[in-house]
């Protein structure tokens, strides 16, 4: 019986390798479809998150943007952060204003918008939520510095019932028609500041006190100039010092802000509450940046 031919060393060798190459061969290719799934990961749940965010569901978008890396996905979850913020802040800020928290929103969004790492659609609603709390923020302290002109301006509903309050003495003040209508002129003026800066307000309309307040300053001014009027038709002159005769209150009418009654007579108390307003209506310009869901 002949003996079996045993292969050469060689050929085992070659026969060896077969199951081996081709073993490679398959974990290079998942390792390849693996790297490819990874590659497309983080853009897919970019544009995912982008889809929420475009119908204004955070939320999710949120939630989305977690499970992806990278820094393009970090911004967009910074700035899906900010949205939430936002969203959950909102309704708050309207009955008890927080500057810092505005603040804040603008400081990220001003960050947001100048990122590389951010979308250029996604980065122009960053620019959106800079440029809309700035505003705000920008509004708010020509406000402030408004504040002492409103305050002053007030001063004219308390003229009329100075000029008919004695003094220890039992008589009225003296003044002259010149200095009155001096008054008067500088009353007008700090108005028309005030006016200036409820243009520059686009909802102002909804700020009531601010408009009534206005309202009522134009009115005291032109009923002092109509006093000053009738007492030059009495035949003095505008320099002639005149004290009135008699007794007379004037009385404005309270009106009401929320639960609580205000006054113009009462200037401290109406400003405060005209500052209320005021945030309240500089916060309003913000609800377009507001998501319920």
């Amino acid at each position: 019986m002949a003996a079996r031919r045993q292969p050469a060393s060689g050929e085992q060798g070659r026969t060896a390798r077969k199951p081996l190459v081709v073993t490679v061969a398959v974990l290079c290719a998942l390792l390849a479809v693996l790297i490819g799934v990874l590659l497309l990961r983080n853009p897919l749940l970019c544009a995912a998150a982008k889809r929420e965010i475009g119908k204004g569901d955070f939320r999710s978008a949120a939630y989305t943007i977690s499970h992806a890396g990278g820094s393009r996905a970090q911004a967009l979850e910074a700035y899906i952060d900010l949205r939430l913020d936002i969203n959950n802040g909102y309704p708050a800020l309207l009955s008890d204003f927080d500057r810092e928290k505005v603040e804040g929103w603008f400081a990220k969004a001003d960050a947001l918008s100048v990122s590389d790492a951010l979308d250029a659609d996604t980065k122009a609603q960053a620019e959106e939520v800079r440029n809309r709390t700035g505003l705000l923020l920008d509004l708010l302290d020509d406000y402030e510095r408004l504040r002492p002109t409103v305050l002053s301006a007030m001063d004219v509903f308390g003229e009329i019932n100075r000029l008919y309050t004695k003094s220890e003495n039992g008589r009225n003040p003296a003044f002259t028609v010149v200095d009155e209508l001096a008054k008067v002129d500088a009353w007008e003026a700090q108005n028309a500041q005030i006016i200036v800066f409820a243009d520059s307000v686009e909802n102002a309309e909804s700020c009531y006190l601010l408009n009534y307040l206005i309202k009522e300053i134009q009115g005291e001014c032109a009923d002092l100039r109509a006093a000053m009027d009738t007492v030059l038709a009495n035949g003095y002159k505008e320099t002639d010092r005149i004290r009135l005769t008699g007794e007379q209150h004037k009385v404005f009418p309270s009106i009401q802000n929320g639960s609580v009654s205000v006054n113009v007579a009462e200037k401290d108390v109406y400003e405060t509450y005209l500052y209320q307003s005021v945030c309240r209506t500089l916060t309003q310009s913000l609800g377009t940046l507001y998501s319920a869901s």
